[in-house]
């Protein structure tokens, strides 16, 4: 797992669970490369987080996904859009 230099910013509001209340937040997003073993189909994806799921995709079907601008930004720098 190599840390990627540089982060990047991004606002929201969130309504939060417990308690229904509509929050403002300021976020800071920092990349990671990891690189894999297995292929990515052998490896089951967990995490902590507001969302619901994540998927695996290839650099080809990303075109088709409704991504942010901070999202296209990152992975433009990999080559991967």
């Amino acid at each position: 797992i190599n840390k990627i230099e540089g982060f990047s910013t991004g606002e929201s509001e969130k309504v939060l669970k417990d308690t229904g209340e509509l929050i403002h937040v300021e976020m800071k997003f920092y990349d990671y490369e990891v690189k894999l073993s297995h292929p990515s189909s052998d490896v089951a994806l967990h995490f902590d987080s507001d969302y619901g799921k994540a998927n695996w995709y290839s650099p080809k079907d990303l075109n088709d996904k409704p991504i942010t601008q901070t999202a296209k930004i990152t992975l433009q720098k990999f080559h991967f859009l």
